[in-house]
């Protein structure tokens, strides 16, 4: 993969019942590579799936040239605008200390700024808006960790390879 080209990762996240059962899902671009992980777990939210999905996305990407921009797209707008700020005011801190984190769900947004904040290269997160796309094959597989989750409980697997050959990819 070129040096210049970007990483898009593409997260879901969906619950039911506050705090309920819920699942998540990534699928990752690196070039024409694609990857993903579904999960899910038990007295959870949908909040703190789709922000589970965000982390477990950029955890993923250590193997990933630090140079390189990471593109985190998710349909949860207001995800979005908080990941946005919150990670603009944790790299302007630099060793200073920790910016003030949203007190719901502290512990996966400072996981998040961690991950972000250790690559050199941009990290930027986007709305997702195509639900018969890339958004919704996505969301299928977090609906999947959803409803596994609720009869099994707590699991996260990688998206079969096969399954991962159908992604309806726009790029």
């Amino acid at each position: 993969m070129p040096a210049s080209a970007a990483i898009v990762i593409w997260t879901a996240g969906l619950g039911r019942g506050d705090p309920g059962y819920g699942g998540w899902a990534y699928v990752k671009a690196t070039g024409p590579v694609l990857t993903g992980v579904a999960g899910g777990d038990r007295r959870t939210s949908s909040d703190r799936m789709v922000l589970t999905a965000m982390a477990e996305g950029l955890a993923s990407l250590s193997e990933a040239a630090p140079s390189t921009a990471v593109i985190v797209q998710t349909d949860h707008g207001l995800v979005v605008e908080q990941a946005t700020k919150f990670l603009a005011h944790w790299r302007g801190l630099g060793a200073k200390g920790p910016p003030a984190t949203p007190d719901e769900h502290r512990d996966l947004w400072e996981r998040i700024a961690l991950l972000a904040r250790a690559r050199p290269g941009p990290v930027a997160f986007s709305r997702l808006r195509n639900p018969s796309g890339e958004a919704g094959f996505v969301d299928a597989w977090a609906a999947f960790g959803r409803d596994k989750a609720k009869t099994s409980g707590a699991f996260s697997a990688p998206i079969p390879k096969n399954n991962l050959a159908k992604f309806p990819r726009a790029d």
